[in-house]
């Protein structure tokens, strides 16, 4: 699958820094793969000097991208997966980083598209500018992301923090992020929007959810509310994060309600984070709360299910 998407993913990456090479490294991790990728790469590495290639048994995707974390010597990461691709706006990055030397965290966007370019979703950054956590309502200003390929990330800030990915799990974006906004300073929003984020052929991004990804994010949504709780930003900053939490949350167990396992162990499920979903809002979360209150959460989240399949 990987190797018929790589030279485009690696090709945009080298087009988009023509004539920057002195400023950038490319970094390319060959987790185990075992098709053709780590012979392409080391035809990519000899012929670009700035290309490093590193080669590793498999470990997922979180163990490649720490690897390359630890092998990264720029003072900025941006993490590009290997069936997406960017465009040549991704340059403008390098003023950005100039004009705002050792912020922590900057933002672009990012465009879902199909694999005959059609575009299904285009996101953009709003408010934009740089925000600081000294300033009233900082985290409800910047982009409260899951995804680690919106963030371009200080290295330094990175490691002091120890935010590396957590490996051996599905959900290492949406884990990772938590830890990254708790930790976060200073965070600029850009309206850059370079990168190209690839669905599977049929339209679908609930498709991407693999049953592991969404159990995942249930296990780890204890945990992560609970760190937010312990940590030491402020209350409303707290409560900003932990409705970011919850709609990752909401999202997963929708998908276990309608494609994965059905009603029964969802109800379960949507009995035991309760308290977790308590600041979400909208009809849907209205009508799925109403119909567990009057009809229990098995049959309550049975007729839920039934009303989103009708409309």
């Amino acid at each position: 699958m990987v190797e018929k998407y790589i030279h485009k993913c690696i090709d945009s990456v080298i087009n988009a820094f023509n004539g920057h090479e002195n400023k950038i490294e490319i970094i390319l991790v060959n987790d185990g793969s075992p098709d053709n990728c780590g012979k392409i790469i080391d035809e990519y590495a000899k012929k670009h000097k700035h290309i490093i290639v590193m080669h590793k048994e498999n470990g997922g995707l979180s163990d490649a991208r720490n690897h390359g974390i630890d092998k990264a010597t720029g003072e900025y990461l941006a993490f590009v997966d290997s069936d997406d691709w960017v465009d040549e706006s991704m340059v403008e990055l390098l003023e950005i980083i100039k004009a705002n030397r050792g912020i922590d965290v900057i933002h672009v966007g990012y465009t879902t598209v199909k694999e005959d370019g059609e575009v299904i979703e285009a996101s953009s950054n709003k408010p934009l500018g740089l925000f600081s956590s000294d300033q009233e309502n900082f985290l409800r200003n910047i982009i409260i992301s899951p995804t680690s390929v919106r963030k371009i990330i200080n290295r330094k800030f990175l490691i002091r923090n120890n935010l590396y990915f957590l490996k051996g799990i599905a959900c290492e974006d949406e884990e990772w992020s938590i830890r990254v906004y708790m930790s976060v300073v200073s965070c600029y929003n850009s309206n850059i929007n370079y990168y190209k984020y690839f669905i599977n052929r049929d339209g679908s991004i609930i498709t991407n959810y693999s049953r592991k990804h969404v159990d995942d994010v249930l296990m780890f949504s204890k945990k992560n509310f609970e760190l937010v709780d312990e940590s030491s930003i402020s209350d409303n900053n707290k409560r900003i994060l932990k409705r970011a939490i919850a709609n990752t949350l909401w999202f997963c167990l929708m998908q276990k309600l309608l494609r994965i396992e059905g009603t029964r162990s969802t109800a379960k499920e949507f009995k035991k984070h309760r308290k977790y979903l308590k600041s979400l809002k909208g009809k849907r979360v209205f009508i799925l709360r109403t119909l567990t209150l009057f009809f229990g959460y098995r049959f309550g989240t049975w007729l839920y299910a039934k009303t989103l399949h009708k409309s």
